[in-house]
């Protein structure tokens, strides 16, 4: 028997499918959110915040789910904060202007990396 998913299940918008069908390996589809910080955050601190402020939106514990007639928005089952945020190093040679800032990449398999020698440097990745 199988289990009925589509409360777990939502259809994603015109705009949104059109995104999701237009991502190549060598053009993605990447939404991309900058967040500036007064003080260091370490990595525990940066799940937490982001736990509370993102995850507060349905939309961040969801993937898209394409069955070529129709898209969905699907919750994860396995969505693990800590898998979203990780540790990551940085190029050395990294735009000092840049330093200050917190680089977040906000989609279906949203990451975000926290530099261990930068604290205050997040970059988001796919």
């Amino acid at each position: 028997m199988q289990a009925n998913h589509s409360a777990e299940r939502e259809p994603m918008a015109k705009v949104d499918t059109a995104w999701l069908r237009m991502e190549r390996p060598t053009n993605l589809m990447m939404i991309t959110g900058v967040i500036g910080l007064s003080t260091r955050l370490g990595i525990k601190a940066l799940r937490v915040m982001l736990s509370e402020r993102l995850l507060a939106y349905r939309r961040f514990r969801q993937r898209p789910l394409d069955l070529g007639s129709q898209a969905f928005w699907e919750v994860d089952p396995d969505f693990d904060i800590n898998w979203h945020v990780r540790r990551s190093a940085l190029i050395e040679k990294f735009p000092k202007e840049l330093e200050k800032l917190m680089l977040l990449a906000l989609m279906d398999d949203w990451e975000s990396t926290l530099n261990p020698k930068k604290a205050d440097v997040l970059l988001g990745e796919q």
